[in-house]
């Protein structure tokens, strides 16, 4: 499967921006708040999560952000697609960044 890296040339500096905007904005916030983390995850989660995508007749590797647009689409086909290949990869990866990260703070607040 061909990989579409334009694609991810627009997807990865987007979201290194949004997050060191965040960051810098929550940066002593995140290691206390939840919901911070979880933000920073989603942003990480909606920059680098790769999925397939099917165009064209032919299935590519690229990012779940543009492939979870296809949820907005007129038929029930391409919304289903758009859920399992795109949302649903990123809320995996969201999740499993926040609770990593989760677990690494409670760890750094038991040895304080």
């Amino acid at each position: 499967m061909p990989i579409l890296f334009i694609a991810f040339l627009w997807t990865v500096p987007v979201g290194a921006v949004l997050f060191a905007i965040v960051w810098l904005l929550t940066r002593r916030l995140s290691s206390h708040v939840t919901i911070w983390r979880f933000v920073l995850s989603s942003i990480t989660a909606f920059a680098v999560t790769p999925t397939t995508m099917n165009f064209c007749g032919q299935d590519y590797i690229a990012p779940a952000a543009f492939t979870s647009l296809m949820v907005f689409a007129p038929d029930a086909t391409r919304r289903s697609l758009g859920l399992i290949h795109g949302v649903l990869p990123l809320l995996a990866f969201a999740a499993a960044v926040f609770l990593i990260w989760s677990y690494y703070v409670q760890r750094q607040r038991k040895a304080t």
